[in-house]
């Protein structure tokens, strides 16, 4: 399948079902219909997206001040004025990428967690990349860790929470992309909750920030939620994220993070990312997902989407 390099966002509506016939204009830009001299054949058709990255694991230590971990980064046009539709155009293939959830430490654990990794959808290197940024670490001493939201501040040294956001997505391509996580306190030592793409992390042994509901599918499901600080924070009940003084993993494909622990005790793993894009229902007949772990499915209004699980191609064939 022949790639075209062309500029691939425009602005026209969330509603439109159409693939149309025209020259579209897309921020500043004129996109071209293939064929020989320039001829208008069928254009760019618009299509939502979520972009969730892995998120973060908690830390541990032989005290009680871990931290539990910041969520992936989440981007989102569905359902969200901000953010105009991307283009998908005929004859093209797009890069999915997943990012694993950070592993968590085995036992006997003694430190900061790990990060989570990056998600992204490559639009054909023309400047449109979406990619949310990895979920933060826990910390076991001092400051939070940055990332698509931040992990926990320690309760040793009454660390900071990590800054959420982090790099900064702008609104129009989908951002912000999380919250903060929360401060650490000392006495008594208390890590501090991971930020979530919904609210920020609770301080001193909070529970970890909510994740955000989203219905991209046709059906919703809370993705993003941050892990619980130590000792004793829970974790959103539906956002991904896990809880605090316990060795559980994260939901697989919500990009939560996961919780802290003590004692030296193992942490559980960050949730892989996700990423789904939805398309118009003239579109269905011409989209290919790869490799077979992704899916493609309809929902009750005819559109479509794919959604990928594992790093894959979203390919759009001629007609």
């Amino acid at each position: 399948m022949k790639n075209k390099n062309i500029d691939n966002l425009h602005t026209s509506g969330k509603s439109s079902t159409n693939i149309q016939s025209k020259r579209i204009k897309g921020f500043g830009y004129q996109v071209l219909g293939f064929g020989s001299g320039g001829a208008a054949a069928a254009a760019p058709f618009g299509v939502d997206y979520l972009v969730v990255a892995g998120g973060g694991s908690g830390a541990s230590n032989d005290g009680t001040g871990a931290a539990g971990a910041g969520a992936g980064g989440y981007r989102n046009s569905f359902c969200n004025s901000c953010a105009p539709t991307l283009c998908a155009t005929l004859c093209t293939t797009y890069k999915v990428t997943i990012g694993a959830g950070g592993t968590g430490l085995s036992a006997p654990a003694y430190g900061a967690g790990r990060a989570g990794n990056p998600s992204s959808w490559d639009t054909c290197g023309v400047g449109t990349t979406i990619t949310s940024a990895k979920g933060g670490q826990g910390s076991s001493c001092g400051t939070g860790f940055p990332g698509g939201s931040g992990g926990g501040g320690a309760g040793f040294q009454s660390g900071a929470g990590g800054s959420g956001n982090s790099p900064a997505a702008p609104a129009p391509l989908g951002g912000p992309q999380g919250n903060d996580g929360g401060a650490g306190s000392e006495p008594p030592r208390q890590g501090g909750g991971g930020g979530g793409s919904g609210a920020a992390g609770g301080a001193s042994g909070g529970a970890g920030g909510c994740g955000t509901s989203n219905s991209i599918t046709g059906c919703a499901v809370v993705y993003a939620g941050g892990g619980g600080g130590g000792p004793g924070g829970g974790a959103p009940s539906n956002g991904g994220g896990g809880t605090a003084v316990g060795s559980s993993n994260a939901a697989a494909n919500t990009g939560g993070g996961s919780g802290a622990n003590t004692g030296t005790a193992a942490t559980g793993n960050g949730g892989s990312g996700v990423v789904i894009i939805r398309y118009p229902a003239a579109a269905i007949p011409l989209v290919t997902v790869s490799p077979g772990t992704n899916t493609k499915n309809t929902v009750p209004a005819g559109c479509g989407y794919a959604k990928y699980t594992v790093t894959g191609c979203f390919a759009v064939g001629s007609g």
